[in-house]
C-alpha cells in the first residue's frame, strides 16, 4: 500500500518529475481540471487508497521540462476501471487531434471509438502488435480506423507505433499485480478498459495554463489499474503503473 502526497500550487506540482502523475481531486470537468491548484500525486508501483470525490476522476501529467524546443510529444495510457457486478464489457480507443502518419501529410482528427472487441481480443491485438513484423494494419482493422501516429510538429521517433511494445507490457503487468491487489485473477466481466494516446508539448513554464489532463470514467468503480508511458529522449521510454482503491 502507497501513499498520495497532496501538493498545492501548480507551480510546486511542476517541480515534480517530468511524467509525474496526479489525482486532481477538486476537479468535475475539463475547466475545473485545467485551473485544477490541489494534486494528490501517485506513487508508481503502489495500490494507493483514496476518496473519489467526484466522476469522472481527473488526472495530470507533469509536462514541465527545464529544455524544450517546442517539438511535440506524446503519452500513453492504458486505464482499466474494475467494478463489483458484473456488466458489458467495453474497450475504449481514443486519441487526440492533430496527428499524422509517417510519410503522410493528411492531419488526423480526434479518434474516439468503442470497437466491438472483448477483453480477449484487446490482449490478444496487443501482443500480436509487440512483434518485430507486426503490421499497423491489424491495430487499425480492430480498433476500426487509424489510431498508431506521430504528433503534428512531432519528429518521425514520436511515431507511437515504435512504442507498440507498451501495450503488451501494460497488459501484463495488469495481470501480474490484479491476484495481489484482488485475491483473485483478473475479473474479464467486470472491466472497462480504455486505451489512450495524447500528443502535447512540453512547457518550459513551471506554471502552465495549458496543463495535460484527462478523465477516468470510474461510476461504479472499485479500483483502477493504470499504466503510462512517456518519451524523455528520442527511443527512450519511461514506463509506470499505478493501482487506485476508491473508496
Amino acid at each position: 500500500m502507497g501513499q498520495v502526497r497532496e501538493l498545492q500550487a501548480r507551480r510546486n506540482f511542476f517541480q515534480t518529475a517530468f511524467g509525474t502523475l496526479s489525482i486532481l481531486p477538486r476537479a468535475t470537468n475539463r475547466p475545473t481540471a485545467n485551473e485544477a491548484g490541489t494534486f494528490w500525486v501517485m506513487q508508481s508501483g503502489a495500490l494507493q487508497a483514496v476518496k473519489a470525490q467526484h466522476h469522472p476522476v481527473w488526472l495530470q501529467f507533469n509536462h514541465h521540462l527545464p529544455v524544450s524546443d517546442g517539438t511535440r510529444r506524446h503519452l500513453g495510457a492504458l486505464v482499466i476501471v474494475l467494478t463489483a457486478g458484473a456488466g458489458r464489457k467495453q474497450v475504449e480507443v481514443y486519441r487526440n487531434h492533430d496527428w499524422r502518419r509517417a510519410s503522410e501529410n493528411e492531419i488526423l482528427g480526434e479518434f474516439s471509438k468503442s470497437p466491438d472487441l472483448s477483453w480477449e481480443g484487446f490482449v490478444a491485438v496487443s501482443h500480436e502488435s509487440s512483434a518485430t513484423n507486426a503490421k499497423r494494419q491489424r491495430v487499425d482493422d480492430a480498433f476500426q480506423g487509424p489510431w498508431h501516429a506521430i504528433p503534428c510538429k512531432g519528429n518521425e521517433d514520436q511515431d507511437s507505433w515504435s512504442y507498440r511494445d507498451f501495450w503488451d507490457w501494460a497488459v501484463l503487468m495488469y495481470k501480474t499485480t490484479v491476484p495481489t491487489v484482488l485475491g483473485e485473477a483478473s475479473r474479464v466481466d467486470r472491466c472497462r478498459v480504455s486505451a489512450r494516446l495524447i500528443a502535447y508539448t512540453p512547457t518550459l513554464v513551471p506554471a502552465s495554463k495549458r496543463p495535460v489532463v484527462f478523465d477516468v470514467n470510474a461510476s461504479k468503480g472499485d479500483y483502477i489499474f493504470l499504466a503510462a508511458y512517456s518519451l524523455y529522449n528520442s527511443g527512450q521510454d519511461a514506463r509506470s503503473w499505478y493501482w487506485l482503491q476508491l473508496k
